[in-house]
């Protein structure tokens, strides 16, 4: 009954997930994990240990700076 949890692409839980930084990415959304630093487990329903990630704070900005 023992879970891994990799939540790399979905969006950030924070009953789920321990964020570990922020940081721009070119195709994620803001709020979307970009990288699993540790994976967190759950035992049944129960959570063991949350995944520690990082999570997108959407475009650079001298890229939307550019666009407009």
């Amino acid at each position: 009954g023992l879970e891994e949890l990799d939540p790399t692409g979905d969006e950030f839980d924070p009953n789920l997930h321990d964020c570990m930084s922020h940081q721009p990415h070119e195709e994620a959304e803001e709020g979307k994990v970009v990288t699993t630093v540790r994976p967190g487990y759950k035992l049944k329903k129960r959570l063991l240990r949350a995944a520690s990630v990082v999570v997108s704070s959407g475009r650079p900005k001298a890229e939307e700076d550019s666009e407009s």
